[in-house]
Parts: C-alpha cells; structure tokens; sequence
C-alpha cells in the first residue's frame, strides 16, 4: 500500500512538481480554519465566564480574529492556487495521452490490448476522476484527518486528566470508555467500507462497458455529420434511438442495483459515525456537568471532535471509491507505459535538392495478424526518380497496404524495401517519413483555418498556401469564404467557419500534400468523391507541377494511369500487369478489361462535352 502511493506520488512529481506540495498546504489551511473557530468561542466563553477585564479580552480577541481572517484570507489564496495547479496537472495529462496516442507505431496503436487498455484509462478518468479524485479526497482527507486527530489528541488531554468527582470519569476509565466508542464504530464503519467497496468495483467494472457502448451511439453514431444522412435515409423510425434505449435500459438495471446496496453500505457508515460523536458529546457532557470541565472547554472539545468526525466521515467515505480510483490511476500510468516497439532506424536521410531517391521492393510479402492469406504477396518493384507510377486494380487488391509498407507504417513480413541501396528499415523513421507527402482515402482535414490545414502549420507561407489551392483547384471556393485562407474548417472552433463538401475537402488535402514540397507525392484513392471529369483535370493540373517529384498515384479508377509513365496493376495482393498505358493496352489481361469499362469517361470529346454542358447551364 505504501509503495503504491509513493509510485503515485513520483508519477505526480513527474508531471506536475509542485502540485503535491499545493494540495498538502491547501488542505491543512481548510482544516486549520475550523480549527481556530472552535477555539476562539471556547476561549471567550472561558474568558465571559471567568468575567476577564475587558480592556485584555478586547484586545486577545482581536487578534484571534485577525489570525482566522489571516489564516482564511490565506486558505482562499490557496485554493485558487490549487486549482489553478490541478488545471495545469489535467492539460499536462492530456498532453502526455496525445503524445502517447501520435507516437506509438502503427502496430501498436491498432493493437487490440492497447486499444483496451486507453479505453479502460479513459473510462476510469471520466468515472472516478482519477487523479483529480486522489488530490481532492484521498489526499486531502487523508491529511485533513491527520490534523484533526493532532487536535483532538491535544484538546482531549486535559479533559481525560481532569479530576471529577465519579472515578470512571477520570483516567484510564474514562479513556477506555472513549477508545471502546471509537473501536466499536470504527470497527463497523471500516467493514461497511469494505462492503461498499465490492459493490463500487462491480459497479465500475460494468459501467467501463456501458460507457463504451453509449460513447459509440453517442459520439460515433449519432455525432459525426456524415453519417446524419445514413440515419435519415435508412432509419426513419428511430430504430437506432430505440436500440439505443433497449441498451440504456439494460445497463440501468444491471447498475441500479449495485448502485443502491454500495450507497447503503455508505450511508449506513455516516450513520454509526453520528453515532460514535454522540457517545463522545456524551461522555464530555457528563463529566461537565459533575464540575470537572469549564463551559468553554466543552465548547472546544465539541468543536475539535465535530471536526476529527466530519474528517473521519469523509475519510471512511472516499475509502469506499479508494480502490477504484487507484484502478482508474493504475489504468491510466499502464497506458502511458504501454510498451511499444520503436522504430530502430538511426541513419540519417541524404539531404538532396535534385531528389535523386530510388526506392526498390525486394520479394516484399506483408499478412495482417490473424489473416490466413497475405494481403501483399511477393512483390518487387523500383520507384523511379521523377516517375509517374501509376497503381491500379479493385478494391481489396493490396494498393493502399502497399503504400503502407512504403511509407513504414506497416514492416514487411519477407522482404526488403531499400532506398538508394539501403534497407528503409534502418533509416531515422521521422526523416524518412520527410520524403513523402500522402493525400490518404480516408484522409482528415482540421477545424482550424484553411492555411492551417494546408501547411499543418500556425505560420503558413500564404502565398504557397494560394499557389497550392490552384494547382488542387479549389482556390476559387476558398476565395469566396468570409475570411478567405484564414476561414476555419466547420464550426466546431469558429461560429464562423464553414462547412466543404467532400469533393472540395479532397482537393483541400491534396493542396497539402503538394505545399509540403516532398521528392514524392502518393495519392492513395483521393479524388473518390469526384466526379471523373473534375478528376481527370486535377490529375492533368496536378502532374503538370510535379515537376521532377516522383509521383504515385493509387486508383481503381483509371484516371491517373494517362498520366503514368509505368502502371503496375494488382490483382490478390500481387502485380500481375506491369507497363505503360500503350504497352498494357495491348495486352490481354486486367488492366484492359479495367480501362475499357471506364473508357467512356476519360476521352477528350467526352471531357470537351460535359464541359460545354455545364457551361451552358451556369450561363442559362
């Protein structure tokens, strides 16, 4: 137990030095106060009834009252302190879990037990409040109490010492007298504790579940905008909100009954508590009235036990969420310590401006764990300086896993990928990553400005940013926002942001990749949601300003492929058809079967035709 709470403690420090010491000092302040109050009323009804000159009592009681205005004034200043401190403690968490999340390889972040393991340090931080709960309640009234059981001893001294007429009432009766209360409630406090405790661990460990379940329908389901369409279209009877029901529904009856028997066992504990300082007023009480005791020493010790009780109360109850809350913690250090394979590379990447880079597959197969069949089976292929590559084929064939392997967030089964002759896999992950600019399928744009999101960057070069939004052809639409480049992407930041459609987020992506200015631009599918018309022209804009940059282009639409010099077609996770448009054309096989099929929406007269139509209709 002990080591336990020093493991806290150097975990706490390491995050945040100061904020033990701020919440040890704020907490003895808020115990100090109550503290000075009770012995202020017992003095002056000592001082009252002993009739003390009034000049001294005037005077002793002004400073006792400036040292409780003193002592607050100083218990407030505190507080803001503290609390500005365990804000400053949870954004540093937060940063800790975001640096955690981006720099775990890509194994391991899609690794089921890491996955586990953040939901189940989330959950705990939402339920029990995790570090925040250890500052506020068991630290806190673990000190407290300690003070107060300090004060009670010193106040309770003279009382058990003092003479009274009755033998039990004066020493070591009178003490066993109050150490059997004590025991008594104690003892029966401590096992109710332990009651409610395994009530708050079953209650815990279903609510890390119902709180995943209701976070899907929450914030997966129902949350992201693009699925409001989904729900709209293909539920109108609110199937979904009574899914969601029905589930509430059963988490509500499987919770409420542990609910209710771990806060009886809780409630049932504050009660023996009122108790246990009963039977102390009473004993204090009786031996007051046989003479032993002056009226202000009741009044003291009355204050000095009602706070050991209300100190006590507190610390039996938060012993029933100790064991929870140190789960939760558990949960959340074995998150940030989850042991992730780092990249071992530490060559650095040649800086070259002539982008003179060749990369070459070597009998490169890649299985997803638990899969039977590879998903990209023996491949060999060389990545020419200022190539136009072209990779085809149907879904599921292997394109975007292959580019995967490329960019190193998948590592190869078999085989070697090399770049200028040496295997990638030794290269500094964060320079190698440097050479590629990527615009993904599903790729993610930001609720920041639309500069930001194109420079990932607070300080954009504005006029790259421009220069990017043309070649990506989308530079008039953002010429047509309030603020231009400096308009947010959607409100969720900005009530002035704007909402894109998905064929303008798209070619917002791929003006970034193109501003980062990278030896090789890869475009993984991004122009799906394009018409092909729009597609075939961003291709056309696009390739004109590659310029001596090797580009990669990922389809299985054939858009791209008259703008690749080499196309490699995949089929099962293999190249099958390897060529240029002219060569593969005159081949049977796949690729002439693929671009036949879409044939009709890439030749000139066609792109001419739609492009007269939609002329004709803005001018109507």
């Amino acid at each position: 137990m002990m080591k336990k709470s020093f493991d806290y403690f150097r975990f706490i420090q390491t995050v945040s030095p100061w904020i033990l010491l701020r919440s040890t000092v704020n907490a003895l302040l808020s115990t100090a106060v109550p503290l000075l109050v009770a012995t202020l009323l017992g003095w002056l009804l000592n001082a009252v009834t002993q009739q003390t000159a009034l000049r001294p009592l005037i005077i002793q009681l002004a400073v006792f009252i400036l040292l409780i205005a003193v002592v607050t004034s100083l218990h407030l200043a505190s507080a803001v302190s503290y609390e500005v401190a365990t804000r400053d403690f949870e954004n540093r968490i937060n940063e800790r879990t975001t640096a955690k999340l981006t720099d775990v390889s890509n194994e391991t972040f899609n690794d089921r037990d890491f996955r586990a393991q953040y939901a189940a340090a989330s959950s705990g931080w939402m339920y029990t409040g995790s570090f925040h709960s250890y500052f506020n309640e068991i630290l806190m009234n673990s000190l407290n109490l300690g003070v107060a059981v300090i004060a009670a001893a010193v106040v309770l001294g003279p009382i058990v010492t003092a003479k009274a007429t009755q033998p039990w009432l004066t020493g070591w009766p009178f003490v066993l007298a109050l150490v059997a209360i004590t025991a008594v409630g104690i003892g029966l406090s401590y096992w109710l504790v332990l009651r409610s405790q395994r009530y708050q661990k079953q209650f815990y460990d279903v609510n890390i579940g119902v709180n995943d379940q209701m976070n899907y329908y929450l914030n997966d389901l129902t949350w992201p905008y693009e699925n409001g369409k989904h729900l709209r279209i293909y539920d109108p009877e609110d199937r979904t909100v009574a899914h969601m029901r029905q589930a509430q529904e059963a988490a509500n009856t499987k919770t409420s009954q542990v609910f209710f028997r771990m806060h009886a066992m809780m409630h049932a504990g504050d009660a023996l508590l009122v108790l246990l300082s009963g039977g102390f007023y009473l004993l204090i009480g009786i031996k007051a009235l046989s003479g032993a005791l002056p009226v202000g020493m009741v009044v003291l010790a009355v204050g000095y036990l009602t706070q050991l009780m209300r100190a006590l109360a507190a610390f039996m109850s938060q012993r029933a969420f100790q064991k929870t809350t140190e789960q939760a913690m558990d949960d959340y250090i074995k998150f940030l310590n989850y042991p992730d394979q780092p990249a071992t590379g530490s060559i650095p990447v040649e800086k070259r401006q002539d982008h003179k880079f060749e990369i070459v597959f070597h009998d490169v197969s890649f299985r997803y764990p638990g899969d039977k069949q590879d998903a990209v089976s023996h491949v060999s292929l060389r990545f020419k300086v200022g190539e136009r590559l072209a990779i085809v084929g149907r879904n599921g064939s292997g394109k975007t896993t292959l580019i995967k392997l490329l960019l190193r967030i998948l590592t190869p089964t078999s085989g070697t990928i090399t770049l200028n002759g040496f295997d990638i896999q030794k290269y500094n992950l964060a320079e190698y990553q440097q050479l590629f600019a990527t615009v993904f399928q599903d790729f993610q744009l930001f609720a920041f400005s639309v500069a930001e999101n194109v420079a990932v960057s607070p300080h954009p070069d504005r006029e790259r940013v421009w220069q990017a939004l043309t070649v990506a052809g989308v530079a008039d639409r953002v010429k047509a926002m309030p603020k231009q480049i400096d308009t947010a992407l959607t409100r969720n930041l900005d009530s002035g942001g704007v909402d894109v459609s998905g064929g303008e987020a798209q070619k917002i992506a791929i003006a970034r990749a193109w501003y980062k200015d990278a030896p090789f631009i890869i475009l993984d599918e991004p122009t799906a949601a394009l018409d092909p018309i729009s597609e075939y022209e961003i291709y056309q804009h696009f390739d004109q300003l590659v310029e001596d940059k090797t580009a990669i282009y990922i389809s299985h639409r054939m858009s791209a492929t008259r703008f690749a010099s080499q196309i490699a077609v995949m089929a099962a996770g293999q190249i099958v058809q390897m060529g240029s448009h002219e060569q593969l054309m005159a081949q049977d096989g796949l690729y002439r079967d693929l671009f036949n099929a879409q044939a009709a929406y890439y030749t000139e007269d066609k792109i001419k035709a739609e492009r007269a139509k939609g002329e004709a209709a803005f001018n109507i």
